[in-house]
């Protein structure tokens, strides 16, 4: 038993230094690039969103923008209004100043 503990601790050791090794590092440039275009607002985004009951800024980004993953962006046009991305409340409003 005391073997497989060993290994097992092992493992789980050595598979954190990978991950952990794998996000350090830095994106391409090709990929940079892959990412921030995609970032664009689709033709019939509007101006603005009105959030209503179950509304996130990912989702709201995959309504409006070319990916989910660009709720940052959104976030960033609205900080004076919402300060922490994972709280948005229905009624506020939400501005795609584009």
């Amino acid at each position: 038993m005391k073997k497989f503990s060993t290994a097992t601790a092992f493992l789980a050791f050595a598979s954190i230094l990978a991950s952990a090794s794998a996000m350090s590092r830095p994106l391409s440039p090709e990929a940079h690039a892959q990412i921030t275009t995609r970032c664009e607002f689709l033709p019939n985004a509007p101006d603005q969103h009105l959030v209503v009951r179950g509304d996130t800024l990912w989702g709201i980004s995959a309504m409006f923008l070319q990916h989910p993953w660009c709720w940052p962006q959104v976030w960033g046009l609205n900080r004076d209004q919402i300060n922490d991305p994972h709280w948005i409340y229905p009624g506020q409003i939400v501005y795609f100043d584009r």
